[in-house]
C-alpha cells in the first residue's frame, strides 16, 4: 500500500504566514496539488487554537499544548518560537515537527512522519484490520476475532471472550475445572473420553479428539458383546436380558450377553424337572398335572387320555369304542358312529352315519335331494322320488332320482327303456318314444321304442313314398315313387347320378381312405343287386358304372389274373388283393390292382373303362384307378360308391 496514494499531508510547522491572520480567520492554500509528497505553495494560517498535545514525539491534532509540543495559539503568525521539537525556529524560518519514520495511530488510522521531519502521511486501516502502536511504529493489523465474540482456547479447557478492538482474547470460564470442554464457545459435558476406545451396545467405538462424538472401530454381531477390559467384540454366552440356563441353574443372561446374573433356582432340585429356555420345565411329553413339586412331573401327556397334550386335556367318550392318545386323542369309534370334525377331545365320536343323510355311509356323503325326499338307512341313501321321476343309476347318493321318465329317450317311461336311434333322432314324450325319421324313412310298425324309422320309404317297393304304398310287381321303388329299376348291361360312362331309378347309394368314400372292413361294406348293402362306380368328388354323373347280382359281384377270383363274367362285364374281387371291374373279354394284370393301358403299363386297351380298388387283410385299402386316373392311393379328389338295389 503507497503512502504517496493513500495517505494525506498534514502540515504542522513548515508554514509560511503570509499577511496577517487574525483570530477566527482563516488561511488560504494557493492553488495547486493537494497529493501527498505536494508541498504547499502559500501561506497558512490557522483559526482559533490549535496545538498538538501527547506524550513526546507523539503530538495530536485538535488538542492542547503539552511538554514537547508545538502549540500555535490564538491569532498570530509565525514569527516567533517554536519549543518541544529539537532545535529551535526563529521568527520566520522553518524547523522539524516529527521524527522521520516514526509512526503513531490516529483513531484507525496510521499517521507516518515523512520527509525531513516537517508533517504526516495518514493510512486509514481498512475493513477487518485495526491500527497497532508500538514503541514508535504502527500498523495495520488483521483482526483475530469479533469484538465480543465467545471462544475456545486451543486446548478446549477455557471459553474466552474477544477484546473490544478485536486484536486479542480474554479467558472467562475455566471448563475443565468442571470436568467439561469448551465447544463452540460454551462450556459442555463430554460424550466420551477424547481418544479413547469404549464399549456401547453396538461394539467398540474411538472418541474424538474433543471428546463431542465417536465412531465405530469394531461392530460386534448379533450373539456378540463388547469386552470392556480388552475393548474387543467377544463371543457372547446367552441373549442379554432373557431368561437363560446356566447349567441347571434358571436364570437371566446380563446386559451384554456376556454373562449371568447373581440369581436364578436350581432345576436339579426338583424333581424331573430340568432347565429349558430359563424356566425349570418337566421333559417333553411329561407334565406335572396334580400341582405337586413331591411327585414331579407324573403326567405323560403323550399317551394319557385324561391328559391328552395337556393337563385337564381328557379325551371325550363320545361314542367311542376305546379311548387312546397319541400326541393327541385317538381311538375307535362305535359302530355306526364317525368322527367327522376331526375332534375326538372335544365331542368324540359325534356323527351317526346310518341315519345322518348328511353323512350316510361316512363322512360328508350327503344324500342327494334331487326329485326325492332323501333319507338314510343303515349308511344308504334312501327315500321315495317325485312323481314321474325314477333313480335308473342305482345312486341315490350322488344324484338322487335323476330320470324324468316323461323326456328321458333312455329310460322312457321307466328304468331301462331306449329309444332306438335307428334313422331317427329319438326323444321321449309323455313317456313314449317318438322322434322324427330321417329323410327317405319311415316308421310303419308304430315302434319308435324298438326299432326306430324301420322302413326306406324311398326304395322299399311295399311302403313306396310312406307306410303301405305297395308298387306294382313290375316296377321298383325309387325316390319313394314307383317305377321301372334302371337297368343295363356292361360297363357305363358319365351315368347321371339322377337316372338311377331303383338304386340307393349304400356306400361311398374317398379314394385315399383306408381300413374300411369288407364285411362292414357288405353288411350296409345288403341288396339283390350291386354297383360299383367312381367319379370326381362331388359330381352328379358317375364317370364309370358297372353291376350285376350280388353274388358275381362278390365271387372270389383268387390272387391270380382269373376274372368271373357277369351281366357283359369281367369282375374279380380278393379281400386280400383288389376288388373291380374290366371289359368282358379283357385281360387283367393285377399287381395287385389291375395296372393295364395305366400310367405304369402301356400293355392292354381299354384304360378308361377300368376300375380298381385296393382290398387287403380283409379290408378295402386306398386307390388305385377310376379309368384312364389311377395312382389314386392317397386322393381325396375322387370318390368310389356302391349302389343296391333289390
Amino acid at each position: 500500500m503507497s503512502w504517496s496514494k493513500m495517505g494525506r499531508w498534514l502540515l504542522v510547522g513548515m508554514v509560511a504566514a503570509v499577511g496577517a491572520s487574525a483570530c477566527g480567520g482563516r488561511g488560504s492554500l494557493p492553488s495547486g496539488s493537494e497529493e501527498v509528497g505536494e508541498p504547499f505553495g502559500g501561506s497558512v494560517s490557522f483559526a482559533g487554537a490549535a496545538a498538538f498535545a501527547g506524550s513526546a514525539g507523539k503530538p495530536s491534532i485538535g488538542g492542547t499544548n503539552a511538554a514537547g509540543g508545538l502549540g500555535v495559539a490564538g491569532a498570530s503568525s509565525f514569527g516567533g518560537t517554536f519549543s518541544g521539537v529539537a532545535g529551535t525556529t526563529s521568527a520566520g524560518g522553518f524547523g522539524s515537527v516529527c521524527t522521520p519514520g516514526t509512526a503513531f495511530c490516529e483513531g484507525n488510522s496510521v499517521a507516518m512522519c515523512v520527509g525531513p521531519g516537517n508533517g504526516y502521511a495518514i493510512m486509514d486501516c481498512g475493513k477487518g484490520q485495526r491500527c497497532v502502536d508500538v514503541g514508535g511504529k504502527a500498523y495495520c493489523q488483521d483482526l483475530i476475532c469479533k469484538a465480543g465474540e465467545m471462544l475456545c482456547d486451543p486446548t478446549g479447557r477455557f471459553v474466552q471472550v474477544c477484546a473490544p478492538d478485536g486484536g486479542g482474547v480474554v479467558n472467562k470460564v475455566d471448563c475443565g475445572s468442571q470436568g467439561q470442554r469448551c465447544q463452540a464457545g460454551v462450556c459442555r459435558s463430554l460424550v466420551c473420553q477424547p481418544n479413547q476406545l469404549f464399549c456401547d451396545k453396538t461394539g467398540v467405538r474411538l472418541c474424538n479428539g474433543d471428546g463431542s462424538a465417536s465412531g465405530a472401530w469394531e461392530t460386534c454381531g448379533a450373539l456378540q458383546y463388547c469386552d470392556p477390559v480388552k475393548l474387543i467384540c467377544q463371543n457372547g454366552l446367552c441373549s442379554p436380558g432373557q431368561p437363560a440356563c446356566n447349567g441347571s441353574i434358571a436364570t437371566v443372561c446380563n446386559g451384554n450377553g456376556s454373562g449371568y446374573v447373581n440369581m436364578g433356582v436350581d432345576c436339579a432340585s426338583q424333581p424331573d424337572r430340568q432347565c429349558v429356555a430359563g424356566a425349570c420345565l418337566c421333559p417333553p411329553a411329561l407334565a406335572d398335572c396334580d400341582g405337586s413339586v413331591k411327585t414331579g412331573c407324573e403326567a405323560n401327556v403323550s399317551t394319557d387320555p385324561d391328559n391328552c397334550t395337556g393337563c385337564g386335556l381328557a379325551c371325550s367318550s363320545n361314542h367311542m369304542a376305546k379311548r387312546t392318545c397319541d400326541d393327541g386323542c385317538n381311538g375307535s369309534c362305535d359302530d355306526g358312529y364317525q368322527d367327522c370334525n376331526g375332534n375326538k377331545l372335544k365331542d368324540g365320536c359325534e356323527t351317526s352315519t346310518s341315519g345322518d343323510v348328511k353323512n350316510c355311509g361316512g363322512c360328508e356323503l350327503a344324500c342327494s335331494s334331487n326329485h326325492i325326499t332323501a333319507s338314510c338307512s343303515a349308511g344308504v341313501c334312501n327315500g321315495a322320488c317325485s312323481a314321474n321321476f325314477n333313480d335308473c343309476n342305482g345312486s341315490k347318493l350322488k344324484d338322487g332320482c335323476e330320470s324324468d321318465s316323461r323326456s328321458d329317450s333312455k329310460n322312457c317311461g321307466s328304468c331301462g327303456v331306449v329309444c332306438s336311434t335307428n334313422h331317427v333322432k329319438p326323444t321321449c314324450e309323455a313317456g313314449a318314444c317318438s322322434g322324427a325319421c330321417e329323410g327317405g324313412f319311415s316308421d310303419c310298425n308304430g315302434d319308435k321304442q324298438k326299432d326306430g324309422c324301420e322302413v326306406s320309404s324311398s326304395n322299399d317297393p311295399k311302403n313306396c313314398g310312406g307306410c303301405g304304398i305297395i308298387c306294382p310287381a313290375d316296377e321298383a321303388c325309387s325316390g319313394g315313387k314307383c317305377g321301372g329299376r334302371l337297368t343295363f348291361s356292361g360297363i357305363q360312362q358319365d351315368l347321371p347320378v339322377s337316372s338311377l331309378n331303383g338304386w340307393t347309394q349304400c356306400f361311398s368314400e374317398v379314394y385315399g381312405a383306408a381300413n374300411t372292413g369288407l364285411d362292414v361294406v357288405q353288411k350296409l348293402c345288403q341288396g339283390s343287386l350291386l354297383m360299383l362306380a367312381c367319379r370326381p368328388l362331388g359330381s352328379a354323373t358317375l364317370q364309370l358304372a358297372a353291376y350285376a347280382p350280388r353274388a358275381d359281384v362278390l365271387f372270389s377270383t383268387g390272387l391270380g389274373n382269373d376274372v368271373h363274367a357277369a351281366n357283359g362285364v369281367s369282375w374279380y374281387y380278393g379281400d386280400d388283393q383288389s376288388w373291380g371291374f374290366a371289359p368282358l373279354g379283357d385281360a387283367v394284370t393285377r399287381n395287385s390292382c389291375d395296372t393295364q393301358d395305366s400310367s405304369i403299363l402301356a400293355e392292354g386297351v381299354d384304360g378308361d373303362l377300368r376300375l380298381c380298388w385296393h382290398t387287403g387283410g380283409g379290408y378295402l385299402q386306398g386307390g388305385w384307378r377310376c379309368g384312364y386316373d389311377d395312382d389314386l392311393n392317397v386322393s381325396s379328389a375322387y370318390e368310389r360308391l356302391i349302389f343296391t338295389a333289390p
